[in-house]
Parts: structure tokens; C-alpha cells; sequence
């Protein structure tokens, strides 16, 4: 008997960034504005499990911090992606996505 569990792969990643960038002359201003024109941390989450030899279904859920510079607002982000592979040379996917999640929540209370 196969258990569930030998079909499912779980991967978790983070990324934490943190640039102190200085000025050498006075004609590169653009690199120290690049300095908070990305995200500080991110986290992601992602997870495969094949249903049957031809189905699988895949997850991911990403969390991103705030762009400071941007005025954007940490978000979070959930993929879902179910795949049919009958044959090695002929597969169909259906995918969605939905980002922020926070909207999914709007409207529900």
C-alpha cells in the first residue's frame, strides 16, 4: 500500500534582503533610491501531491512585505494549478490565481 503522505511535497522558502547602498558620486542618485523598491522579506509555501499517476494538484502560497517606496501593502498570494499528463508528450493544466488574498475576505461578514 502507497501512503498518501509519499505523494505530497512540501517546500518552504524565505528571502530577507537588506541593502545599505552609499553613494561613490554624485551622478548615480538612482541607486540609492532602488535601495526600498522591493519587498524586505517574502515567504513562500509550496506544495505538490499527485492525485493518481495522470492527476496532480499544486499549491503555492506566497507572503511579500510592504514596497516602502511603492506605498504597497504587504500581500498575500495563493496559486492552485490542477494538472492531467495522460502521456509523456501531451498534458492540459488549469491554473488560477489570486492575489491578495484579503479580497477573497471582502464582503464576507
Amino acid at each position: 500500500m502507497i501512503s498518501p503522505l509519499s505523494k505530497l511535497k512540501i517546500f518552504l522558502g524565505y528571502s530577507w534582503v537588506d541593502l545599505d547602498l552609499r553613494r561613490k558620486s554624485p551622478g548615480f542618485a538612482g541607486e540609492i533610491e532602488q535601495e526600498q523598491n522591493f519587498p524586505r522579506h517574502q515567504f513562500q509555501a509550496r506544495g505538490y501531491y499527485d492525485i493518481t499517476r495522470y492527476f496532480s494538484c499544486n499549491t503555492e502560497l506566497y507572503w511579500v512585505d510592504a514596497y516602502e517606496a511603492q506605498e504597497v501593502d504587504a500581500y498575500l498570494r495563493y496559486d492552485l494549478q490542477v494538472s492531467w499528463n495522460p502521456s509523456e508528450s501531451f498534458e492540459i493544466q488549469e491554473s488560477t490565481a489570486e492575489e491578495p488574498v484579503e479580497e477573497l475576505f471582502q464582503g464576507a461578514g
